[in-house]
């Protein structure tokens, strides 16, 4: 049974870069030894998007990561069979990273409206995301409003208020709660947590592997 007090640790991940800052992503550690994932970054291969996106990858200038975040995750001995979902902010193409590489086995969150834009991208020749991004016949793609990630009201993901098919994530944690929106963290007094603060972006760039403690 878990614990109904339980709290999440929250760690912020650089996925790539744009000329405007870092990319990030969310890795959500519960204590039951489940994890989430909140946003999958830049893939790593630019090339890979659609042609639909590729002028707005070389406006942003963007720098991608040197692999895709599944594969790092399990570099950094996160076994890729603990994660119960993952939840793209949005499939804006800074969100969306690589989903394949993530076992089948783990459900992909997406917001209201977001499998009607199916089929994409070679089947539609303008789609902006790649229709082996949104797998619905190889895993579970499921469009939620709310969801309970784990199951005990310590990681909530909610639809984004304003912002049509986009999903946030409330999370408890041992400092209080935290709102992922996008590529930021909030805590309920509205600080942002993310790398607009630039000795927390020091920190990203200087620290290794690839992994910052946000929350504890």
């Amino acid at each position: 049974m878990s614990d109904p007090v339980a709290v999440v640790r929250v760690s912020v991940l650089k996925t790539g870069q744009l000329q405007a800052g870092p990319v990030l992503s969310y890795l959500l550690e519960h204590p039951s030894g489940k994890n989430a994932l909140y946003g999958l970054g830049l893939k790593s291969d630019l090339a890979a998007y659609p042609p639909a996106v590729q002028p707005a990858i070389k406006e942003q200038a963007a720098v991608p990561p040197n692999t895709d975040l599944a594969w790092r995750l399990e570099e950094a001995e996160r076994e890729r069979d603990t994660f119960a979902a993952a939840v793209l902010p949005s499939t804006h193409w800074t969100h969306v990273g690589a989903p394949m590489h993530l076992l089948p086995s783990c459900p992909l969150l997406v917001g209201a409206g977001t499998l009607a834009r199916l089929p994409g991208y070679p089947i539609n020749e303008g789609a902006e995301v790649l229709h082996l991004d949104l797998p619905v016949k190889a895993r579970v793609v499921k469009e939620v409003t709310e969801e309970d990630i784990f199951g005990d009201g310590s990681a909530v993901v909610l639809a984004a208020e304003g912002n049509p098919g986009a999903l946030d994530v409330r999370v408890r944690t041992a400092a209080g709660p935290v709102l992922l929106v996008g590529s930021e963290g909030r805590t309920a007094e509205g600080q942002v947590l993310s790398t607009a603060d630039a000795a927390l972006e020091a920190r990203l760039d200087a620290d290794g592997p690839w992994e910052v403690a946000l929350v504890a």
